[in-house]
């Protein structure tokens, strides 16, 4: 069989657990932390904007525009070269 392994908890050791089970178990909390983390910043972001009145309702203002945008200035794409 499977192989197995001794799982120590901190405030319970688990003997002859599968090793399958508890790589599964660590992926998914692992995910589940990432999300939880990712959530927690992505709120923290929004409420500063929020602050800074960049943000309203979940969108940007009506007075922005695409030129206001700094990845769309025309110095980080600059016409092709015809020659």
């Amino acid at each position: 069989g499977a192989e197995r392994i001794t799982l120590n908890l901190g405030i319970a050791i688990l003997y002859q657990v599968r090793l399958v089970p508890v790589v599964f178990g660590a992926f998914v909390l692992g995910m589940i932390m990432m999300f939880l983390v990712g959530l927690r910043h992505d709120l923290r972001v929004r409420r500063v904007l929020r602050e800074r009145r960049l943000l309203q309702d979940g969108y940007p203002p009506a007075e922005y525009t695409p030129s206001q945008d700094p990845y769309s200035s025309p110095e980080l794409h600059p016409p092709p070269d015809t020659s």
